[in-house]
């Protein structure tokens, strides 16, 4: 939270790094000892919120990366960042509306001759870290690239989240593995992924 005498998230914030959980239909603090009070020579404070919590969130400007190995749906989870910010309030009930900062990528697969064996779904190379102000709620995407595995979406189909990038015509984007067989996709036009979108595609594996 910040005190509205100072205007933006930044170094002189009143509050930083409180811990919140949602139960029930709304956010508490975490432990007895937490929460945030309004001081008692201003009432007037911006709040910004942001999911999965962290420890090094303290500034304007804040680094994260998706987790690489999806799978698991914790992993998955972790790497849906959402950030909620308010304008001056001195209300107790803080109404947070949360943008989603990565994007969604849902791969669907069919085809007649799918063998048995394990599945899973990987996107190539891919970038996987951004800086996010939170200030101009804009995401810059980092320069670091992985392979990133998605997580199960129920039959035949995998979700992942990645930072916002451009992917280039003819790069090898996505693979299906089953078994010992693996299949390829490459998009034919640039594909432009942005921050907050969902984004779904369905293979026939042949």
């Amino acid at each position: 939270a910040t005190d509205d005498r100072y205007g933006d998230f930044g170094y002189d914030n009143y509050a930083d790094n409180v811990k919140y959980v949602y139960s029930a239909g709304k956010f508490t603090p975490a432990t007895y000892n937490d929460g945030i009070t309004y001081p008692d020579d201003y009432t007037d404070l911006s709040f910004c919120a942001i999911y999965p919590y962290s420890t090094d969130y303290s500034e304007s400007e804040i680094d994260f990366s998706v987790k690489l190995d999806q799978r698991a749906s914790a992993d998955y989870h972790d790497s849906n960042l959402m950030v909620a910010v308010t304008s001056a309030t001195d209300s107790k009930s803080v109404d947070l509306a949360f943008d989603h900062m990565m994007c969604k990528v849902i791969v669907n697969y069919s085809g007649s001759n799918i063998p048995a064996g394990d599945t899973y779904m990987m996107l190539n190379d891919v970038y996987y870290t951004a800086s996010i102000d939170l200030n101009e709620m804009k995401v810059e995407t980092g320069t670091k690239v992985s392979p990133i595995i998605g997580c199960p979406n129920g039959t035949n189909s995998f979700k992942v989240l990645i930072p916002p990038q451009v992917i280039v015509s003819g790069t090898e984007f996505m693979y299906i593995v089953i078994g010992d067989k693996s299949w390829v996709w490459r998009p034919s036009k640039n594909l432009h992924l942005s921050s907050g979108t969902e984004y779904e595609y369905s293979l026939t594996l042949n």
